[in-house]
């Protein structure tokens, strides 16, 4: 019944799945990985970006999608 206050994500909850997509990533558990995540990850390692996303990935998931698109650095942009 629709109207009592429960939103539904579609597609699921953004936030939940990076948080997920990174702490696997970071655990070296990759196998469930779709190709397009493992580009991004990709992305990251050709750029050198890897440490830098793993020193600063806690803060960075705790910032909301528009305080992380205002950031300049690079791999913030790469992160989001």
């Amino acid at each position: 019944m629709a109207g009592r206050g429960t939103d539904i994500v579609l597609g699921g909850n953004p936030t939940f799945l990076a948080k997920s997509l990174l702490k696997n990533y970071f655990s070296n558990e990759i196998n469930g990985f779709k190709e397009s995540e493992l580009n991004c990850f990709e992305e990251l390692t050709s750029n050198k970006l890897t440490d830098k996303i793993l020193i600063n990935y806690e803060d960075l998931l705790n910032e909301t999608l528009p305080e992380l698109e205002t950031r300049p650095e690079k791999e913030v942009q790469v992160f989001i």
